[in-house]
């Protein structure tokens, strides 16, 4: 089979920031501040700015980096929680888009 290799693929930062929001949905001990993941999809679906982002997301060189600043429920390890939404969103980031993600960094912003 012949490869295909003319003219290039980007994937927009919003994209990626969805992904790593949904993959952050999928995390036992994980919160995400109220609706706004949600009012960030319906932002970016409608062209909108955005304000107050829990996910910045950095597209450099082919590599992406992360922020996210989410909340831990009450009793979760907070280490355990972290650790493992990082490995979720890094393999789902770059399962989606093929973009290797060099460092996934999550700040705990609140407690719910």
């Amino acid at each position: 089979m012949e490869e295909w290799n003319r003219g290039e693929i980007r994937v927009a930062d919003g994209v990626v920031a969805v992904i790593a929001g949904l993959a952050a949905q999928e995390v036992t001990g994980i919160v995400l501040k109220a609706g706004n993941l949600y009012q960030d999809i319906a932002k970016r679906l409608t062209g909108a700015q955005q304000s107050g982002k829990n996910i910045s997301v950095k597209v450099e060189e082919g590599e992406i980096t992360l922020e996210l600043r989410v909340g831990t429920r009450y009793g979760t390890k907070i280490d355990q929680a972290c650790r493992e939404l990082q490995k979720k969103v890094k393999a789902d980031v770059e399962h989606l888009t093929g973009i290797p993600v060099v460092a996934v960094d999550v700040r705990v912003e609140f407690l719910a």
